[in-house]
C-alpha cells in the first residue's frame, strides 16, 4: 500500500495552528517534546491536569532516554548530529545537554525554530544547537554528520527521498536512528493519515528504502506496549480539557488499542551507512545489535 506524503505547506500550516496547544500540553520547556512517550502499560493517570502534564513530559523524556540506550548514544550520538523534523527542539536539546553533542535542528516550520533557539538558550546549549529551516528531502553534502535521528517525524516523509537525502549528508559508517509509529494493519493508514496529516508506512518499506541508498538495518526494537501507556495519559489529559472533543478521545482510544493488539507498532530503528573505504565490515557489530525482522 502506497500513500503520498502531504504537501510541505499543509504540514507547516498544521503545526502553526497547533503550536500554542503543544506548548500548553507539553511545556513549559526548555525541553519540549512532541512525540510518543514511554510509560508502563498499567500506568495510572493523575487526576489533576498539572500532575498529568508532568507525567506526559516525564514519559517523553523517558522515551528519549530509552532511545539513547537502544542507539548506543554514549558512542554514537556525541558528535555532529542532525535532528530531522526537530519539532520544538526537545530531543536536540536533550542530546546537547546529556551527551555534549552538536546538533543541527531541522524543520520546515520557521515559527518552531524560533522556539528551538529560545529553549536552547534557556538550557545553556545555544552554541551547540543550530536551528535550520529546510526540507528533509533536499539536504545537500558534504557528508558532515556522524548521525541523523528523528522522533515521530518520518511519517511525514517520502521514505526513498528521506534516505537519499541523508545519504548525502551522513558520512560512511554513520547512523540513522528513527523512533516512530508504523503500520501493523493496513486499514489504520487512512484514519491515521487524516488525523495527523501524515504518510504512515510499513517498517519493511523503510528497510527497503534504506538499503537502496546505502544504509543497512542494525537493530529494531518494538516498544509498542510502553507507547500504549503514553496514550493512556494523553486520553486522560484530553478528557480534562474544558473543550474536550469526543472525536479526539475516540481516535486516541483507538490508537491506544492498536498499540496493544498490533494494529500499530512503535519501533526504535537503527541503520548504519556502509563504509567500504575503511576496509572494515559494516556488520561486524551486528551480533550485539540483535536486529529483528521488520516483516514480523
Amino acid at each position: 500500500m502506497t500513500h503520498r506524503r502531504p504537501p510541505t505547506e499543509a504540514i507547516v500550516e498544521w503545526y502553526n495552528r497547533k503550536t500554542e496547544f503543544l506548548l500548553e500540553k507539553y511545556g513549559p520547556g526548555p525541553r519540549v517534546h512532541y512525540h510518543t512517550g514511554w510509560a508502563a502499560p498499567d500506568i495510572v493517570p493523575a487526576a489533576d491536569r498539572s500532575h498529568l502534564r508532568r507525567q506526559l513530559w516525564r514519559s517523553q523524556e523517558d522515551m528519549v532516554w530509552q532511545a539513547a540506550r537502544a542507539w548506543g548514544a554514549e558512542k554514537n550520538l556525541t558528535g555532529h548530529l542532525l535532528d530531522v523534523g526537530c519539532g520544538l527542539g526537545g530531543a536536540s536539546i536533550f542530546f546537547a545537554v546529556e551527551f555534549g553533542s552538536h546538533v543541527t535542528a531541522l524543520s520546515p516550520v520557521a515559527r518552531h525554530l524560533e522556539w528551538v533557539a529560545r529553549f536552547a538558550q534557556q538550557a545553556g546549549v545555544r552554541e551547540r544547537v543550530q536551528p535550520l529551516l529546510g526540507d528533509a528531502h533536499a539536504l545537500e553534502g558534504p557528508a558532515r554528520f556522524d548521525a541523523a535521528f528523528s522522533f515521530d517525524a518520518t511519517t511525514y516523509f517520502d521514505r526513498e527521498s528521506y534516505f537519499a537525502s541523508l545519504a548525502r549528508v551522513v558520512h560512511g559508517g554513520g547512523w540513522v536512528f528513527i523512533e516512530d509509529t508504523f503500520l501493523g494493519r493496513p486499514e489504520l493508514a487512512a484514519p491515521f493519515n487524516e488525523y495527523w496529516t501524515t504518510n504512515i508506512g510499513w517498517a519493511h518499506d523503510y528497510v527497503a528504502a534504506a538499503v537502496q541508498y546505502g544504509f543497512d538495518l542494525f537493530r529494531l526494537e518494538d516498544i509498542s506496549l510502553h507507547s500504549a501507556g503514553f496514550w493512556k495519559l494523553s486520553i486522560a489529559y484530553t478528557r480534562l480539557l474544558a473543550e474536550a472533543r469526543p472525536a479526539s478521545i475516540r481516535w486516541q482510544s483507538a490508537i491506544h488499542a492498536a498499540y496493544l493488539d498490533g494494529g500499530l507498532r512503535n519501533l526504535l530503528l537503527s541503520f548504519r551507512k556502509r563504509d567500504w573505504s575503511s576496509g572494515s565490515d559494516p556488520f561486524e557489530t551486528c551480533a550485539e545489535g540483535n536486529p529483528s525482522n521488520p516483516h514480523s
